[in-house]
């Protein structure tokens, strides 16, 4: 079995090195731990530092599946982007490209789904207006302020790609976990239904996409929220991150908080500037989003 170091690609002399460059003056022998993360090809490991030593007590470091060769690295770009716009993404310590490893800032163990977990329905409503504030502000800032520097507004979701995720979902769930043949009528129909399915979700205004916003990519602080998982950013329907949120695979809310959260999330909007939204049409675009995407993370996890 490998070690961690081994694991890592790096030796405990060079981590040692790297660290005292990042905090020089460190001191103590630095110790590490996995860290479990969720259907990612990244692995995640903790450094616990030494306490009372000039830098932080823990960082994370991020160990990529394989070294990035293309320009740069997307976590880094988009990381800069959100940073500069002053969202909660953890700061980024140093970079081993030779290694495929991020040294980043330790954001904590509590997810959003840890907390709210059996949590009384006042605390459950706060913590998701919070989180609905933080979405709100992110695409604001992000209409506001574009960047072509970053790649998250060089790529973007239509109706192809949101049909290759539908036909992912076929393939995986329903003929592979669920073992179904699919006779050829019924492929015709779905293909018919997933198509005008994603034809309606590609046809809503287009805004930067966190991507994957939802309960577990959501650390928690005190009172305060922090952001993970933001490197697959890109634009995308409007209703996207709201609907990964609201209707996520791991939180299940009161049916009238949902509500109160869609309606918070436009009165945030239009409050930052966007065009009065129309409830129901917004609905009808929010329950789109929403069938798509989870079908697509059904597929994902089947």
């Amino acid at each position: 079995m490998q070690t961690i170091h081994q694991c890592l690609g790096l030796s405990p002399a060079e981590l040692e090195t790297n660290l005292a460059g990042i905090f020089p003056g460190l001191g103590g022998k630095p110790s590490l731990s996995v860290l479990h993360g969720d259907a990612s090809d990244r692995t995640y490991f903790r450094i616990h530092l030494d306490p009372h030593g000039k830098g932080p007590r823990s960082l994370v470091l991020m160990k990529l599946p394989a070294l990035w060769t293309d320009r740069e690295l997307p976590f880094l770009n988009i990381q800069r982007y959100l940073e500069r716009l002053g969202l909660p993404v953890p700061e980024v310590y140093g970079y081993r490209e030779d290694k495929g490893i991020v040294f980043l800032e330790d954001l904590g163990d509590r997810t959003l789904e840890e907390v709210v977990r059996g949590a009384p329905y006042s605390v459950l409503a706060d913590f998701y207006r919070q989180t609905v504030a933080l979405l709100a502000r992110f695409q604001i800032s992000a209409a506001r302020h574009p960047d072509p520097k970053c790649i998250a507004f060089r790529r973007q979701f239509d109706a192809a790609q949101f049909l290759q995720e539908l036909l992912h979902f076929q393939r995986y769930m329903i003929v592979g976990l669920g073992g179904r043949e699919i006779p050829p009528e019924d492929q015709t129909g779905l293909l018919r239904e997933f198509s005008s399915l994603c034809e309606l979700v590609a046809g809503q205004e287009q805004v930067l996409c966190h991507r994957d916003y939802h309960s577990r990519n959501l650390m928690v602080s005190g009172n305060k929220l922090g952001l993970l998982d933001f490197q697959d950013a890109r634009l995308g329907p409007r209703a996207y991150d709201l609907a990964s949120l609201l209707r996520d695979s791991y939180t299940v809310l009161p049916e009238d908080l949902g509500e109160e959260m869609i309606d918070t999330f436009c009165n945030l909007l239009e409050e930052g500037g966007h065009p009065p939204l129309p409830r129901n049409a917004f609905r009808r675009e929010f329950d789109l989003m929403a069938l798509q995407r989870n079908l697509k993370a059904i597929g994902t996890f089947a």
